[in-house]
């Protein structure tokens, strides 16, 4: 699955679409992300005003994003290949499914009240 597949998901996460919906939606797409994650810099004042409306824990929008982390992962120019074979042929054989764990972690970090509940 391309990674504008699955951000295009977890934008259902905090949506009224549900994931099901997105995803039919977007089966046949092959879409490149054009996001320059430095353009919300100006949005400070925004993230305050959501940290009061939902209760959640006080902390500044500079803490809560990695500008460069944000603007490479958002603008690979292809899809990373990767195989773990030889991984597994020396005993490492648990995995983790990445969609999976991210939703985890999203609804953690909502418990956690870093992130609202919509």
């Amino acid at each position: 699955m391309r990674w504008v597949r699955r951000f295009v998901c977890f934008i259902a996460l905090f949506s009224a679409c549900s994931l099901q919906r997105v995803k039919s939606l977007i089966i046949h797409l092959d879409l490149r992300l054009d996001y320059k994650v430095a353009t919300h810099r100006d949005k400070a004042p925004i993230w305050q005003w959501i940290v009061k409306q939902h209760g959640l824990v006080d902390y500044s929008f500079e803490e809560a994003v990695s500008w460069p982390f944000g603007e490479a992962i958002f603008n690979i120019e292809y899809d990373i290949m990767s195989d773990t074979t030889k991984s597994r042929r020396y005993g490492f054989l648990e995995w983790v499914d990445t969609e999976e764990m991210l939703f985890r972690l999203f609804s953690e970090f909502q418990k956690m009240r870093f992130i609202p509940t919509l």
